[in-house]
């Protein structure tokens, strides 16, 4: 794959990649150490609730309580969680020494690494570049206990389909792409949405941009149905992108705009202030004086929090 296509396949890979479950308690409270349930339970309200330094905190907690009190099955649970985390936040080489920690856990107590733990560590190996390593363990995955449930499979045929084109496979990407949209991917709206996502991946590299907008726009609109807000907005600049190789200036911009306001809504700054100079680029372009007026005004904004946030770092 060509070094720019690789960036933007890691770029959309924290949020598209790691929208796996937390492992944790539902809406009947299990039976286990009340301490255990409490730091799991708080950190999934913390998860839930955008605040994921805090979640990382309990489940760090949640895995300590386990191992003190002897169940480390639990522990892997709570160690997956906060991998999970690591992962979201791009701090890949811890999250796979946490995840590693938890799987080993699980093992020393006799028990088997489920599919969820094995996925997840295949995709934190992909995004550190093991590719090799990463599909060996997505062979492990679609092996693990729990593999053939109803929508497993087909998440884990998504995670092959993305690495066979980051390492160039694009005819075999494409092939199981499509097998997976034959079938009823639509009643599983995440999954559809990085569906559309691959999809539009593989028509920007045959230079289909305006197609490509077009599936980034469908998986837009599905991740923000799923919740799922920090893939939706990378995946927005995905549109921009496409539109703008298209030539399409005012729907590059109006995409571009729209990104920097969500990237600043979640304190994305740095991302934030390159979406807006795109869309800036973009209203040049197109001679929109509304659209260049609105992303002035906005670029002084943004300016200010990345020079804030580089001060306090």
């Amino acid at each position: 794959m060509k070094s720019e296509q690789a960036k933007q396949w890691l770029s959309g890979l924290v949020l598209w990649g790691f929208g796996l479950m937390l492992c944790g308690c539902g809406t009947t409270r299990p039976v286990g150490d009340e301490r255990y349930l409490t730091l799991m339970e708080r950190g999934g309200r913390a998860y839930a609730g955008g605040r994921d330094d805090t979640a990382a905190s309990e489940y760090e907690a949640a895995f300590q309580r386990a191992l003190g009190i002897g169940d480390a099955r639990s522990a892997g649970d709570a160690a997956y969680n906060q991998a999970l985390i690591q992962a979201r936040k791009a701090d890949y080489e811890k999250a796979l020494q946490t995840l590693s920690s938890g799987m080993a856990c699980v093992r020393s107590d006799g028990g088997t690494v489920g599919w969820d733990m094995e996925l997840l560590e295949a995709k934190i190996l992909s995004a550190l570049g093991r590719d090799s390593e990463a599909l060996q363990a997505l062979d492990r995955a679609a092996l693990a206990p729990g593999s053939d449930a109803a929508g497993v499979r087909e998440q884990l045929d998504l995670c092959r389909a993305q690495l066979e084109w980051k390492l160039g496979g694009a005819e075999e990407s494409e092939r199981i792409l499509n097998e997976l949209m034959k079938k009823n991917v639509e009643g599983n709206t995440r999954l559809s949405a990085g569906c559309y996502r691959l999809r539009g991946d593989l028509g920007a590299a045959k230079g289909m941009n305006r197609d490509a907008a077009a599936d980034y726009a469908k998986a837009v609109a599905l991740y923000k149905t799923a919740n799922d807000y920090g893939d939706m907005v990378d995946t927005m600049s995905q549109v921009a992108t496409a539109y703008g190789q298209a030539g399409a200036w005012n729907e590059a911009g109006d995409y571009a705009l729209r990104a920097a306001l969500v990237f600043y809504g979640q304190h994305r700054y740095v991302d934030a202030l390159k979406a807006i100079e795109q869309s800036l680029q973009m209203a040049q372009k197109s001679g929109d004086a509304e659209l260049e007026s609105s992303a002035e005004t906005l670029f002084g904004l943004i300016k200010q929090k990345v020079s804030g946030t580089k001060e306090e770092q």
